[in-house]
């Protein structure tokens, strides 16, 4: 391989933090893990640690709806990236614009899950009261 890629064998996370613990900082991270919501949340959290100013993070595969949240969480809560519009549907493209400067406690609502956990909130009081005045109840809610 060229000086400009390197091939780690090792689960991304891990490398990841391995880089980020040496200060190691690369222009362009693209994403092809695993598809699973927590997973790919991970290797984004990671690698925006490697990922400088005017670095590009690029996540693989929206056509997969645990992929497609990582990217609403993205576009939501971290204003230290911006979207770049790409022609090719399957991917995201985000490019570092400046540093974290999230407080700690910093949180926004993102894709659907708003009306989730509105729903999900309403139906608990709702329930709670119910439960107290003896009755019983199923509550199936949609998926978000």
């Amino acid at each position: 391989m060229s000086d400009g890629f390197r091939f780690i064998e090792e689960k991304s996370v891990a490398a990841l933090a391995h880089l980020a613990d040496r200060g190691e900082l690369f222009d362009v991270i693209f994403i092809d893990g695993n598809h699973r919501f927590d997973d790919a949340f991970v290797d984004f959290t990671v690698s925006a640690k490697v990922c400088p100013v005017d670095g590009f993070i690029i996540p693989d595969d929206m056509w997969m709806p645990a992929i497609r949240l990582t990217v609403a969480f993205i576009r939501s809560n971290r204003k230290d990236f911006e979207e770049i519009k790409t022609p090719v549907t399957n991917i995201a493209a985000f490019r570092r614009i400046g540093g974290d400067a999230r407080e700690w406690r910093h949180y926004v609502v993102f894709f659907g899950c708003r009306r989730y956990h509105d729903l999900r909130l309403a139906i608990g009081s709702l329930t709670a009261d119910s439960l107290r005045r003896g009755a019983r109840a199923v509550v199936r809610l949609p998926r978000p």
